[in-house]
């Protein structure tokens, strides 16, 4: 008697591409963000730089890179949401996985979020 394949999805519907859509989406904006976060810090100079004077030195971070970092936090959010509600909607066996990227997106932007308003109020 020949095996019968009782798995009727054969490919990516447009909900499973969506989700992936939103997951690499939600990862270049995680990435954006890293960027200005990490250009924001304060330089630290070296003896050269010092010695000669030919490179400022900031003591503070760049508030204008911080925030726009903090402002594609809410964005992050809502495209993490929309993209855990796709991935809930066809999560029905139990090999069915939830998208790392997606849930880690969600927490960077909760805690990014949190730390912006700890800061700012």
């Amino acid at each position: 008697m020949p095996l019968i394949n009782r798995n009727k999805r054969e490919g990516m519907d447009n909900i499973m591409l969506g989700r992936n859509v939103l997951a690499v989406i939600s990862v270049v904006i995680m990435f954006a963000m890293f960027i200005m976060i990490s250009t924001a810090w304060p330089r630290m100079g070296n003896m050269f730089n010092r010695f000669y004077g030919s490179s400022p030195i900031m003591d503070t971070y760049n508030m204008d890179r911080l925030l726009q970092a903090f402002y594609l936090a809410p964005f992050l959010t809502g495209i993490t949401i929309i993209g855990l509600i796709l991935n809930a909607m066809r999560h029905k066996r139990k090999y069915d996985r939830y998208s790392a990227s997606l849930i880690i997106g969600l927490v960077v932007s909760i805690i990014s979020t949190i730390i912006y308003f700890i800061y700012q109020y």
